[in-house]
C-alpha cells in the first residue's frame, strides 16, 4: 500500500528529484531524473544521499526521510560539517582584520592611549579586546550564512559591502592607534558606521539571522564613534 505525494521536489545541485510515493513502512521511494534547472523554494521534499540543498535551505538529513524547508540561517549553522572550507574562509577575513588591528594597536595601547584625555565614561582598556574578539566572530558567522546562499540575488553585492566595511574597520585601527591620528580615524569610523548599516540592510534581504548577528557590531561601532568624537577635540 502506498500513496503519492503531490509533486513536491528536492534540489540537489542542479538536479531535481521528484518524490513519488511513500511505502507503508514509512520509507521514501522516489524516481530521480536529472535536469539542469535549479529548484526554487520547496515546502517539502525528499533528499537522497549526497545532496545537502533543499530549496533555499541547507540542513542535516536522514536518507529516505521527508525533510521540511527550514530557515536558511539555522540550516547553514547545523550544516557546517558539510561546508567546513567555506566556514573557515568566512572566519579568515575577520581573523586577519583582528590580527592587523592588534599589530597596529598593541604599542599605542600601552604607551600612548593612557596619556590621552578621555571622557569619564571611557571603558577600561581591558574591555576592548574581548568585545572585538566576539564581534569579529559574529561577523564571520554572519558572512558564512550569507555565503551559503551563493548564487541567489544580492549575495555577491552583500558580501562586497561586507568586505568594504571590514577594510574600513582595519583602517581605523591603523589611523587611530598606528598613526595616532584621532581626527582621521573619526572620518574613517563614520564611513565604517554607514558601511555596517548598509551591510546589515543587504544581509537582511538574504538572511535575517545573519543581519541580526551584526547588530551588536553596529551598536558597538556607534559607541566607538561617539568616543572617538569625544577624544579628538580633547587631544588636538
Amino acid at each position: 500500500m502506498a500513496f503519492h505525494l503531490p509533486a513536491f521536489h528536492v534540489g540537489c545541485g542542479n538536479a531535481v528529484l521528484p518524490a513519488t510515493r511513500i511505502p507503508e513502512d514509512g520509507r521514501i521511494g522516489f524516481l530521480a531524473h536529472r535536469t539542469m534547472a535549479r529548484v526554487g523554494v520547496a515546502p517539502v521534499g525528499i533528499r537522497p544521499r549526497g545532496c545537502y540543498g533543499l530549496g533555499t535551505g541547507h540542513r542535516p538529513y536522514t536518507e529516505g526521510r521527508v525533510v521540511l524547508a527550514s530557515d536558511p540561517a539555522k540550516a547553514a549553522i547545523t550544516g557546517v560539517p558539510d561546508h567546513l572550507p567555506l566556514f573557515f574562509r568566512s572566519l579568515l577575513l575577520p581573523t586577519l582584520a583582528s590580527a592587523v588591528g592588534f599589530v597596529a594597536t598593541v604599542k599605542s595601547v600601552r604607551d600612548w592611549y593612557p596619556t590621552l584625555e578621555k571622557p569619564s565614561w571611557n571603558p577600561p582598556s581591558g574591555v576592548f579586546g574581548p568585545v572585538w574578539t566576539t564581534l569579529y566572530l559574529l561577523m564571520g558567522i554572519a558572512d558564512y550564512i550569507v555565503a551559503t546562499r551563493d548564487g541567489e540575488a544580492g549575495v555577491t553585492n552583500a558580501r562586497r559591502i561586507y568586505r568594504i566595511q571590514l577594510a574600513l574597520n582595519t583602517a581605523w585601527s591603523g589611523l587611530f592607534f598606528g598613526l595616532r591620528k584621532p581626527g582621521w580615524a573619526l572620518i574613517d569610523i563614520v564611513l565604517l558606521w554607514v558601511a555596517i548599516g548598509m551591510t546589515i540592510a543587504a544581509f537582511w534581504r538574504i538572511s535575517r539571522i545573519a543581519a541580526l548577528l551584526l547588530v551588536p557590531y553596529f551598536l558597538w561601532t556607534t559607541f566607538a564613534t561617539v568616543l572617538n568624537a569625544s577624544i579628538w577635540p580633547k587631544n588636538r
